[in-house]
């Protein structure tokens, strides 16, 4: 995991996890993160959330590294940072 993403997790809370980020317009467009700042006003921070350690049976509790499903990627709004609305997005996953 790199410096961006650990500061990053520890930023917002997230410890266990691999956040990476960026920005995007209202129309959904990426927005890459070498323009000048003046073109980020108005944009979205987007977090992408993404599991580090095995995901766990709801039954039982034991680890399972098979990967049974991927569903869609969910957004929530969150807070505001540093004056860009935020949203975190998270693909969750189901295991055998």
């Amino acid at each position: 995991m790199g410096q961006r993403s650990r500061t990053l997790a520890q930023i917002f809370g997230f410890d266990g996890f691999r956040v990476s980020s960026y920005f995007e317009t209202a129309a959904g467009a990426r927005i890459a993160d070498t323009v000048s700042p003046s073109l980020l006003r108005g944009a979205t921070l987007v977090l992408a959330v993404e599991r580090r350690w095995q995901a766990r049976c709801c039954d039982c509790g034991r680890r399972c590294g098979k990967v049974h499903e991927r569903l869609k990627v969910r957004r929530w709004s969150d807070l505001g940072w540093a004056g860009h609305p935020v949203v975190i997005e998270c693909a969750p996953v189901r295991v055998k």
